[in-house]
């Protein structure tokens, strides 16, 4: 199972805290993508949008951190998912990008990847910054072309030891766009992976990492401030689709684990959203001597008080149907049982901008039932959840 909270504090120390083993010049880079959004933000000049500002407001009326509409400038993320093969094996790396749409042809965006799950023993994360170039943006069908260079960590465990090595990547891509609606997009192409840089991983070099990939993505946002305009202007009501993407911390047999997911909801008139969303375990609990895990997903109900305040709350429920297992480490057999979950949750929300919302929830996982030696409360736990939200807000 990936371990993507162990890749990310690898990744930070590899490159930000032992500039020893890397060049300087990769420290910078991520650096520089970690500033690219409000540095982008903020190097427009204000006061000629100054009359654009003043309609946004009048017609979205949202307050945020950073108003995009003055510097008429869109954005958008969303997840995507690459199909790929990595040391002669499938693997599937997720991920996404957050992108500054500096006009409806071209975007800029920081993005990060990582292997779902090992492929024999090897894990991987990389992140980086790209431009993203769309022909026909105005069509229900678009044709993009993009590429992303950046860095990253590979983790490679055989029976007898551990090794690390760096990995510097640079992904071309051609992509096909499908038009949703005015704020949310599909994406299908294809991209080549090359990767360079790799030492010290016995058995394994660069070509082992380097290949072709299919890519899914899913874009919510803002693609055009003038569009967003016209489509506030001719609505009496106001419906989207949103995606989302959650860290959740909580326990499992009394120890701690770190879950992650994410899901898609239909938000009407701003305020009530209906949707479908999931989780599944990054850090497994002890159970006997095996690795206890779980994951679950199902309707999620959410209802968003005052959605245009730059600080607000809202409230949710999540239905859903998971499960609970272990590997038997003896027999190496697979141990579950499928469970109902209950997982309300109340958020204090911040408006980012006009189409990036963060939400920071506390709540409780209710899991009824009993599973081997486990009852209700040894499955059942308080949540805390950071959450990102895109759409066209």
């Amino acid at each position: 199972m990936c371990r993507c909270y162990s890749l990310i504090n690898a990744y930070l120390r590899y490159y930000c805290l032992d500039l020893a083993r890397s060049d300087r010049l990769k420290y910078y880079c991520i650096i520089f993508c970690l500033l690219l959004y409000p540095c982008i933000v903020f190097a427009q000049d204000e006061p000629e949008v100054k009359e654009l500002v003043d309609e946004q407001l009048v017609l979205s009326n949202q307050s945020s951190l950073i108003d995009l509409s003055r510097h008429n400038l869109g954005g958008y993320g969303g997840p995507h998912f690459k199909l790929t093969n990595i040391n002669g094996e499938f693997a599937l790396i997720g991920g996404g990008p957050l992108a500054v749409a500096v006009n409806p042809k071209l975007s800029i965006f920081g993005t990060f990847n990582y292997l779902e799950a090992d492929v024999n023993g090897i894990e991987m994360a990389y992140g980086g910054i790209g431009a993203e170039y769309a022909l026909f943006p105005e069509k229900r069908f678009q044709v993009y072309f993009s590429g992303q260079a950046g860095a990253g960590i590979i983790d490679y465990s055989t029976d007898e030891s551990s090794y690390q090595s760096g990995v510097i990547v640079l992904e071309p891509e051609m992509l096909f766009g499908i038009k949703i609606g005015e704020f949310e997009k599909v994406k299908l192409g294809m991209g080549y992976r090359f990767a360079a840089g790799i030492k010290d991983l016995p058995g394994l070099n660069y070509s082992d990492f380097s290949g072709l990939y299919g890519k899914v993505e899913l874009s919510y946002g803002i693609f055009d401030q003038q569009k967003r305009k016209e489509f506030l202007e001719n609505k009496e009501s106001f419906n989207i689709l949103s995606g989302t993407y959650s860290l959740k911390f909580s326990s499992l047999n009394h120890q701690f684990i770190l879950l992650d997911g994410g899901g898609t909801r239909f938000i009407i008139n701003r305020r009530y959203a209906v949707g479908i969303s999931g989780y599944r375990a990054l850090r497994t609990a002890d159970y006997r001597g095996n690795e206890l895990s779980t994951g679950y997903g199902g309707v999620w109900n959410h209802y968003i008080i005052s959605p245009m305040s730059k600080v607000h709350v809202s409230i949710s429920l999540l239905t859903a149907i998971g499960g609970i297992g272990y590997t038997d480490a003896f027999t190496d057999e697979f141990v579950s049982k499928t469970m109902l979950v209950l997982e309300p949750d109340l958020f204090m929300d911040v408006n980012m901008t006009e189409f990036m919302r963060m939400g920071l929830g506390l709540g409780f996982r209710l899991m009824p039932g009993s599973f081997g030696q486990l009852n209700t409360w040894d499955m059942s736990s308080l949540t805390g959840t950071v959450q990102v939200r895109f759409g066209g807000f």
